[in-house]
């Protein structure tokens, strides 16, 4: 089976948008404590705290963001502020950063974390409904394999500007990472909006009730045959023991 029948014309063409939507997921996982601790001086609690908020927003957010993607007409409208949002997450941390601020660097996590559900969640959406249920496993995979390109992209990129220029105490130039990973999202919410979502993979309904009462019903009658057999001959033969007594009464009397 080829590409085209596993999934739609534009399905590898999507799936390449998100390398813009992960490219800042390794490097700010190294960044947040690294600076939270050293430039801010937080106890390893507000760390911990720190993080915990961006797994909080986003268990928030998947309570309702699920029943949206189910009842909303485009669901790319979600992943469009999904990735606007986390941009704009992303611009908040760059200015956290510069004011050497912990409490807007919670909020730019948790911001981070909420408007995660925003994207994952219709997004995978769409996955399902651009592959084939029998290539439902390879669509994730290449989903992982895309995201895997993103980050490493990111950590090149991040790591790179921050370790040539962190000597140099410019957090202005230090850290300018994390704005390019906010427009690098401004631009996959862009590309989004071109998605076609009425491409989809159609498959017919394989659950067909008459079908399935036609193949269940010949099945049934003959599992029940050789029971009904036995019941007719044992009750045939009661009825014969009983007539045959009956005769034999009326001789004696």
């Amino acid at each position: 089976m080829n590409e085209i029948e596993k999934f739609t014309a534009d399905f590898n063409r999507m799936l390449r948008i998100i390398i813009l939507n992960t490219m800042g997921f390794f490097f700010l996982d190294y960044l947040i404590p690294v600076v939270a601790s050293q430039n801010l001086s937080a106890s390893g609690l507000e760390i911990g705290v720190i993080f915990s908020v961006q797994i909080f927003g986003h268990t928030i957010s998947s309570f309702f963001v699920g029943f949206l993607t189910d009842r909303v007409k485009h669901k790319k409208t979600l992943i469009v502020i999904g990735s606007l949002g986390r941009g704009s997450a992303y611009i908040l941390l760059y200015v956290s950063l510069l004011l050497n601020s912990l409490q807007l660097m919670g909020i730019g996590t948790f911001s981070l974390g909420f408007l995660a559900g925003f994207f994952w969640i219709p997004f995978n959406t769409l996955i399902a409904e651009k592959s084939r249920k029998q290539n439902r496993s390879e669509a994730y995979g290449k989903r992982d394999a895309i995201m895997g390109r993103g980050t490493i992209l990111g950590a090149v990129i991040g790591f790179s500007i921050f370790g040539f220029t962190y000597g140099f105490n410019i957090p202005f130039i230090t850290y300018l990472a994390l704005p390019i990973f906010g427009i690098s999202n401004f631009f996959a919410g862009y590309y989004f909006t071109k998605v076609d979502e009425s491409i989809k993979i159609y498959e017919p309904n394989s659950f067909n009730p008459i079908k399935i009462e036609e193949e269940i019903k010949p099945g049934v009658a003959k599992s029940m045959l050789p029971g009904f057999l036995f019941f007719a001959l044992v009750h045939g033969q009661s009825n014969i023991d009983c007539s045959f007594d009956g005769h034999l009464a009326e001789k004696v009397l």
